[in-house]
């Protein structure tokens, strides 16, 4: 017989325990039905035992019949499979049992039991399934075609329109995309759901990679790139040229000789207060603007009480740092606020005549 030389191992991988019984009752029909042996498991087909005797007067002991025993070798074998299968723990389930029916049917009723309690637990288990953040994609699939497989083991297969929406429905807002996708009409197989699925979940992975990679290069730019604009300068302001803003109490400068503490000499920090308080308008007395800014710069009626300070307001702040370049208009005479920055006017007297 071709089946004695059969390894099982081929067919079923796994031993039998609480958490595998649809995936090994899988393994095991695929090997009944292979080498047609099904109907044990079923008991559809049971030959009589004796052969048929047409002799009333035959008194003589009953033979067996010889499909009988074709049959009952081909279930002692299939019922040797099945034992071979199971863990230690399921071994106790088929002591004393002596066909393969009885072996197949223990172990169903023990593992995939049709009870009430069991589908109502398998069917709370798949409507209140929501995927956590700290578990993939790939085992929350799992875990949920497990608790299908349990309830198609137990006779409740779940329907393809339940599956789609039970899976979808526990998703979580950051499927929301997707699941508002998938739910329009006509809605996908769950067949086709799960590998659609699959593939948002790797583009999705894949921006939050490349954000994250531009957040941290941004970052480290940034970081990098404080105080490295335009430097401080008091050049001409009466303070020695300083490279770097010292901490309190700690004076770092670049320059060894003397320095000049003139009227307008000062800390870093006092010129950069300094810089930081509200401008106050010098021609209509407000905060908040310049006079360059002010609304009143052309009003007559509006007159400041320091005519001069408001005049030399109107020249351009000196702390603007214009980097464009400007066309030169061919000016020969300019205005500023500081008398120290033009030369004087020189007139030259005409000659007469006569």
């Amino acid at each position: 017989m071709a089946a004695l030389s059969l390894s099982v191992n081929n067919f079923v991988t796994l031993r039998l325990n609480q958490g595998n019984y649809p995936l090994w009752r899988e393994q095991v029909v695929a090997l009944a039905e292979s080498q047609d042996l099904m109907p044990h498991l079923t008991d559809s087909v049971s030959p009589p035992q004796y052969e048929p005797n047409d002799d009333p007067t035959n008194t003589t002991q009953p033979q067996i019949s010889s499909t009988y025993l074709k049959w009952r070798k081909e279930d002692r074998l299939l019922r040797g499979w099945i034992i071979g299968t199971l863990s230690e723990e399921s071994l106790g389930l088929v002591v004393g049992l002596d066909s393969s029916y009885q072996v197949w049917h223990a172990l169903q009723e023990a593992y995939a039991q049709d009870s009430q309690e069991r589908e109502f637990q398998l069917t709370q288990q798949l409507t209140y399934m929501r995927k956590e953040d700290s578990v993939s994609l790939q085992v929350h699939l799992k875990n949920f075609k497990s608790i299908c497989d349990n309830l198609a083991a137990i006779g409740r297969p779940v329907s393809d329109k339940l599956k789609v929406f039970a899976l979808l429905n526990g998703l979580g807002p950051k499927y929301e995309p997707f699941t508002t996708t998938m739910l329009k009409p006509p809605m996908p197989s769950y067949s086709e759901v799960v590998p659609l699925l699959q593939g948002f979940e790797t583009r999705s992975q894949l921006h939050e990679n490349y954000n994250a990679q531009h957040t941290a290069f941004y970052g480290h730019a940034t970081g990098h790139g404080k105080n490295k604009g335009r430097p401080w300068s008091s050049r001409g302001r009466g303070f020695s040229q300083a490279t770097q803003v010292a901490r309190p109490g700690h004076q770092h400068s670049q320059h060894s000789g003397p320095k000049n503490h003139g009227p307008h000499s000062g800390t870093v920090h006092e010129n950069i207060k300094e810089n930081n308080r509200i401008p106050t308008c010098q021609i209509c007395g407000k905060q908040g603007h310049t006079a360059i800014k002010c609304w009143h710069r052309f009003d007559h009626a509006v007159q400041p009480n320091d005519i001069p300070q408001a005049l030399a307001a109107m020249t351009l702040e000196n702390n603007i740092h214009d980097t464009e370049w400007t066309a030169d208009t061919g000016a020969s005479a300019h205005m500023t606020g500081n008398s120290g920055k033009g030369d004087q006017p020189h007139f030259t007297e005409r000659p007469t005549e006569g």
